[in-house]
């Protein structure tokens, strides 16, 4: 198993309990907990920011979604964990629109944070992580409505209206990486 990253955060109700945050590759072990990591952060934090329509696609495709997860081919996934449990995972694929505005750009199409580590870092490592593997000048991202502040601290710019797809808000939003492309 390969480490791409770790960090001692504070986790947890006492500040003074930190733990070691590994980031690593995720692998087809993982699936069932970054299935229930994914559909416990989305119940609780993205679902309620959803039309009706936007609900009735997302429990329609979200197996399909999740079995991307772990799947190398589609996409590269990278999970946190505090060495007990997956509290984090970030998938990440090569941008399939090929068009001037995201040409060399790796896109952010699942970002997940167990809601007990919000706000302690995880979810910023996991963007590290990402930022130090990719080869790519740019980082995109159509984040949920509830995530736009989260994205803009870590200097993700909105590049584009607010799209509504099937029912799901989203911001497009972009990191240049590596300005020497642009």
């Amino acid at each position: 198993m390969r480490l791409i990253y770790w960090r001692q955060v504070s986790i947890g109700r006492i500040r003074n309990v930190v733990y070691k945050v590994l980031i690593r590759l995720a692998k087809s072990d993982d699936l069932e907990s970054i299935i229930a990591l994914s559909r416990s952060v989305v119940e609780r934090h993205v679902v309620t920011t959803f039309t009706m329509e936007g609900k009735d696609f997302y429990y329609e495709t979200r197996e399909q979604q999740e079995a991307l997860f772990c799947n190398p081919k589609k996409m590269r996934g990278y999970v946190a964990t505090n060495e007990a449990e997956i509290i984090g995972f970030v998938g990440v694929k090569a941008f399939e629109k090929k068009s001037e505005l995201l040409h060399d750009s790796d896109y952010i199409a699942h970002l997940y944070v167990s809601t007990k580590c919000q706000g302690r870092g995880v979810g910023r490592l996991l963007i590290e992580c990402v930022k130090k593997e990719t080869t790519k000048s740019y980082l995109n991202v159509y984040s949920s409505l509830n995530a736009v502040g989260f994205y803009t601290k870590l200097g993700f710019l909105n590049y584009g209206q607010e799209k509504i797809y099937k029912g799901i808000k989203t911001l497009p939003m972009r990191l240049v990486l590596n300005a020497l492309n642009i």
